[in-house]
């Protein structure tokens, strides 16, 4: 069910069409196709019957047009190109392949050079035909990393928790209320979810209006956005709480709004609680600001290791962050040996939740988890995450268990962290023979190499069931199954017809295959 959340639109919360599969909304024209494809059918009914019977304009047997009413299949991306003047479509990888493969028959084309490119629009290694991110189940590597790993009871005492602002206010239900009242229950929600600690820290994203998060971001909310708020009021009632989420100034409107409305409250029960809100930080006690807790990331995911190493020089011994991204996971235990502190993560709700100990998961890693853990972060990027396409259908637990048991993808992977700009051929090579062996490939280094042989294999198997489809097509064959023997004398009878025919000279040479069929 995560995987169908995060990944499918939810038809029945939309309010205009929407593809379910990739949540993407159609052109007005093919949305009118679409809408209206029972009333263009009678149209063209109606013209049928006019012209052809009533009115006998047109005879019956001349040819009917197509109505050629738009899909979604004809959202895909497509691109004109000019050939020696003549204009032509790219449209589909099959495709152009085809044409390659015939026009190699009578022209010196190397394919192997062929596939030094993409053959198609865009790099598939970047998205997929319609111009989406391949996405994986990022959470099977987090299930991956906590196998068998003692789980911790409880929240350690005076311990201080941070807490994924955006994350606690997509859980709460709050069509119906004020905003006003939106702020009280999302500031004892986060009380409650942590009320053995004394320093409780919230986290928000920030929304910029270019991010590369935003097509991310687009993928998980639908286009129906409600009304923009320039400024939110806190006695203006939620209707739709979905939709408003949806818009990001919305979101950002609403974080000002709940830390504005957090400053006034009074905090008696001896916790220090901060809120972030921009690229600001404020402590809720006294309204002041921190200075050291000021950060231009957007992502929660990263501030939270900011407000946890802040935390560790604050003395506290223990941290706990609440959020169930494995995003957040994973940059924890890449950074583990530099904060301090023992980390915690509180993940899952009601009777799923958990919390989970990071020394543990590094305890559980192989002899060389100090490489692994500087090796992490590389290779949940490389394997896809929110802002990388993934691997098609290779997920996340098949790559991390091949890198384990391989050294020099551990120190690739580490060094693929440490660098902006990779112009390391070697770590360039490295990659590549990690993709290769991802495929089952220990032979083959370079990808351009694995994609000429996977298609050359699949070539000749395809050309083997052609064969062997031709041979029990054949008459003969289904009269003589009867019995091995017989069976057997009728394939050499075969065989050396086969041998006679293709020893004819000219025209026979190229008979069909139905013709083979007759002659045998």
């Amino acid at each position: 069910m995560d995987i169908l959340k995060d990944t499918l639109i939810n038809p029945v919360e939309e309010k205009q069409l929407l593809s379910i599969s990739s949540g993407i909304s159609p052109a007005d024209k093919i949305k009118d196709d679409l809408l209206q494809a029972s009333e263009h059918v009678k149209t063209a009914l109606n013209a049928y019957v006019d012209d052809r019977l009533t009115n006998l304009t047109k005879s019956m047997f001349d040819p009917i047009k197509k109505l050629r009413m738009g899909t979604f299949s004809t959202m895909k991306k497509k691109k004109n190109v000019h050939v020696k003047g003549r204009e032509v479509q790219f449209s589909s990888q099959s495709e152009i392949f085809g044409k390659v493969s015939l026009i190699s028959q009578t022209r010196d084309i190397n394919l192997k050079d062929i596939f030094k490119y993409p053959l198609g629009l865009v790099p598939y290694s970047l998205c997929d035909e319609m111009g989406i991110m391949v996405k994986n189940k990022k959470s099977d590597l987090l299930a991956e990393l906590e196998k068998d790993t003692v789980l911790v009871e409880k929240i350690p005492a005076a311990s201080c928790s941070i807490i994924d602002g955006m994350a606690l206010v997509r859980k709460v239900k709050c069509s119906g209320l004020t905003f006003s009242q939106v702020a009280d229950v999302i500031f004892k929600a986060a009380l409650l979810s942590s009320r053995a600690s004394t320093r409780i820290d919230i986290v928000f994203d920030v929304y910029f209006d270019e991010s590369i998060k935003n097509v991310e971001r687009s993928r998980r909310c639908s286009e129906n956005i409600s009304v923009s708020f320039k400024k939110i009021i806190g006695n203006n009632i939620i209707r739709q709480w979905h939709s408003f989420l949806g818009e990001g100034n919305n979101k950002t409107e609403l974080i000002k709004f709940l830390v504005s409305e957090w400053k006034s409250k009074q905090i008696d029960n001896g916790k220090i609680i901060y809120a972030t809100y921009g690229s600001h930080c404020i402590c809720i006690n006294d309204g002041r600001e921190i200075a050291a807790l000021k950060c231009q990331q957007e992502e929660a995911d990263t501030r939270m290791l900011l407000h946890a190493n802040h935390a560790s020089n604050h003395r506290f011994s223990e941290v706990v962050i609440h959020t169930p991204d494995t995003d957040v996971i994973v940059i924890a235990v890449a950074l583990a040996n530099t904060i301090s502190s023992d980390m915690f993560i509180k993940a899952g709700v009601k009777d799923k939740a958990r919390i989970i100990s990071i020394n543990r998961i590094i305890q559980k890693l192989p002899d060389f988890s100090t490489a692994v853990t500087d090796a992490i972060i590389g290779f949940h990027a490389f394997t896809g995450c929110d802002t990388v396409s993934a691997f098609w259908r290779k997920g996340k637990i098949r790559p991390w268990n091949l890198m384990l048991k391989t050294p020099v993808f551990v120190e690739t992977f580490a060094k693929l962290r440490e660098n902006w700009v990779i112009e390391d051929d070697e770590l360039i090579l490295n990659c590549e023979s990690f993709v290769c062996a991802m495929y089952g490939s220990i032979t083959f280094k370079r990808v351009t190499e694995l994609r000429f042989q996977c298609t050359a294999s699949a070539m000749e198997r395809l050309m083997q069931n052609a064969f062997l489809l031709v041979w029990t097509a054949s008459p003969v064959i289904s009269n003589v199954l009867t019995t091995r023997q017989q069976f057997e004398k009728e394939v050499c009878k075969m065989i050396l017809k086969l041998q006679a025919l293709l020893d004819w000279d000219g025209v026979e040479k190229k008979v069909e295959t139905s013709q083979y069929i007759g002659y045998l």
